[in-house]
């Protein structure tokens, strides 16, 4: 007899909106949902309307489903959001309901995450999935439907349970031939295609401060779902950072003997990068919920911008912004959700981007070469090589959305020694780009010149 193939067990996690807990008899479909998402993923329950714990039940559904606890003064989207800074989601799942059929779309939004609208049996309000659809295109709903119908396609993708005849030639609405491995096949699906954003390399030059880079990897281990791989380029730290890096699952360690400067620290993490986005990432940075989804989304928004960068607090330029002294993870997380909510998609172009949190596409890197290895320990080479894409034609872009936490020259001795630095790097970029332009002008012929004179 052959035997039926059990669902793979993915290691991720699912948010899943229900209407409401406790579940009553008549929610047999929605227990049975939840029991085989169970057996696919760990499973965080968010109850849209009135909810009591289960206890007895979610303990029968084993140690992959877990109850979060909310304000029930709150709205479904400012909940989902909150549950979604918390923790790292393949996808949201959301049973359809008059309670939670209203935040489809505000959610794709929000989130940036693959949501999933799971139609149980014949929603109250809906017309059965398959008349929304006609042949490839959408049927256009009469204008009392106008709403649900924008909602339901909002998603971006639609589990059909349990509403007869299945629709098959529409990439919106799927049916469960088979459960729980059919679930499972859907959600690895919406993972890949989540993956098609391509790989981002994160380069992290350091220099001792062992407490701040362990600190730094953790947070882009947590806040970072989407394809990466990480490039420690340790320069001759004395405190043990590279021992323990080197132990990190996931990060690859570049040792310097000596400490050879941010500038050069980079460029090894660029020519050994393998990804299409390429970030540097200072080892005093915390990053938060969505910031490489928010740096990459305004990097494509056009083929002519070649950097991002996003707002902090310990900055110089247009980057910096106002924010409280974070005490603790959570100070820092609720702040850049707020943050996020009230700059939603924001963009503006600069002149130039600080080299704290920058992403980089591959083809400009290609255009524009390595950063200038002779800015030496560090400061001003950033600015430089800003100059030098903004010569070749490409522009520079704040993610007005992202928030991350600087602490700020960590890597220097002090503030005093960082300053001094700085001002020496000042006098190499001003002979870079100043004093040999005029000394170009000085070679010029006289005869020349009243020529270009007369003929201006």
């Amino acid at each position: 007899m052959r035997q039926s193939q059990r669902p793979r067990v993915d290691e991720g996690r699912l948010l899943l909106v229900v209407p409401r807990l406790p579940l009553a008899s008549k929610d047999r479909p929605l227990r049975e949902l939840i029991a085989a998402l169970a057996r696919t993923r760990r499973v965080d329950l968010l109850p849209a309307g009135p909810s009591a714990a289960e206890t007895s039940y979610l303990r029968s559904l084993g140690p992959r489903a877990a109850l979060i606890e909310t304000s029930a003064q709150e709205g479904v989207l400012t909940r989902c959001r909150a549950a979604a800074a918390r923790g790292v989601y393949d996808a949201v799942v959301i049973v359809d309901d008059a309670q939670t059929r209203g935040v489809v779309e505000e959610l794709n939004k929000a989130l940036r995450l693959p949501i999933v609208l799971a139609i149980l049996g014949r929603a109250e309000g809906h017309e059965r999935p398959e008349a929304l659809l006609s042949g490839d295109g959408f049927w256009a709903p009469r204008r009392a439907r106008e709403k649900s119908a924008r909602q339901t396609c909002a998603a971006g993708e639609i589990w059909a349970i349990g509403t007869g005849t299945p629709v098959t030639q529409n990439r919106f609405v799927r049916r469960p031939a088979s459960g729980a491995a059919w679930m499972a096949s859907r959600l690895r699906r919406l993972r890949n295609n989540k993956a098609k954003i391509g790989l981002t390399t994160i380069i992290v030059p350091c220099f001792n401060g062992l407490r701040y880079t362990l600190e730094c990897l953790a947070a882009v281990a947590r806040h970072t779902p989407q394809p990466h791989e990480i490039l420690v380029v340790d320069n001759g730290s004395s405190d043990g950072t590279a021992d323990r890096v080197r132990r990190l699952s996931g990060v690859r360690l570049i040792r310097n003997k000596t400490n050879r400067g941010f500038a050069a620290a980079i460029n090894q993490g660029m020519k050994a990068a393998r990804g299409r986005y390429l970030v540097w990432l200072n080892s005093d940075v915390i990053v938060t919920p969505g910031w490489l989804d928010g740096l990459i989304a305004c990097a494509d928004q056009a083929p002519w911008v070649a950097a991002v960068g996003p707002c902090t607090d310990v900055t110089v330029g247009p980057q910096r912004v106002p924010a409280p002294a974070f005490k603790n993870d959570r100070d820092l997380l609720m702040f850049s959700q707020a943050w996020s909510l009230k700059n939603e998609r924001q963009s503006e172009g600069v002149q130039r981007l600080t080299g704290f949190c920058l992403l980089l596409k591959r083809e400009a890197i290609k255009q524009v070469g390595y950063l200038d290895e002779r800015f030496g320990i560090g400061t001003y080479e950033e600015f430089d090589y800003c100059l030098r894409l903004r010569q070749a034609g490409y522009d520079l872009v704040v993610a007005r959305d992202v928030f991350v936490r600087h602490y700020g020259h960590k890597s220097f001795r002090n503030f005093a020694a960082m300053a001094e630095q700085a001002r020496l790097n000042r006098e190499v970029f001003l002979d870079k780009w100043c004093r040999q332009a005029l000394s170009f002008l000085d070679e010029l012929h006289p005869a020349d010149t009243e020529i270009d004179a007369s003929a201006s």
